[in-house]
């Protein structure tokens, strides 16, 4: 009996182990799509400052 108990407590651990694992790997891809987007962002601004910074060029009198 003793035996089946330390199997039972060995998958509940294993079982917990995947759960564990599993709810990481899902933070992780929310982690990496909130980078993503923030990625996307910054190059959204940094296009918009390269396009009001030509606008500014353009209209320079040198």
């Amino acid at each position: 009996m003793d035996d089946l108990n330390c199997q039972q407590s060995v998958l509940t651990n294993e079982h917990s182990t995947v759960s564990k694992n599993t709810a990481a790997k899902n933070a992780m891809k929310e982690l990496l799509y909130m980078v993503q987007t923030i990625a996307q962002n910054i190059k959204s601004v940094a296009a918009e400052f390269d396009e009001a910074n030509a606008t500014i060029q353009d209209g320079m009198i040198y």
